[in-house]
């Protein structure tokens, strides 16, 4: 997998499409995320999207945030070689609490 880049790009929320396999739906967790990017910002972690397909493969929470907050969202862009390899960092950052 290779990074395709490695400064975050500050990108709308509404161009971010959530992956269609995600498997959290972190309606419980979206007050605490609001108020840490409030309080906060967006450190230490961007999104990710995949480039191969454009959805979102970590970070679907902050997103909603984003949007709520109507903010533009820190993006990394990375490259997968392939539908599996996807995937398979999706379900990562879902068992790694990443999402």
């Amino acid at each position: 997998m290779n990074t395709s880049n490695t400064e975050p790009l500050l990108v709308a929320p509404d161009t971010l499409p959530a992956h269609p396999k995600r498997i959290r739906r972190h309606a419980q967790n979206l007050e605490l995320v609001l108020e840490s990017v409030r309080q906060f910002g967006w450190k230490p972690r961007p999104v990710i999207v995949s480039d191969r397909t454009g959805f979102v493969v970590d970070g679907h929470l902050r997103v909603e945030a984003a949007k709520r907050l109507g903010r533009d969202v820190p993006v990394v862009r990375r490259s997968f070689h392939c539908e599996h390899e996807e995937e398979a960092f999706l379900l990562r950052s879902y068992y790694e609490g990443l999402s």
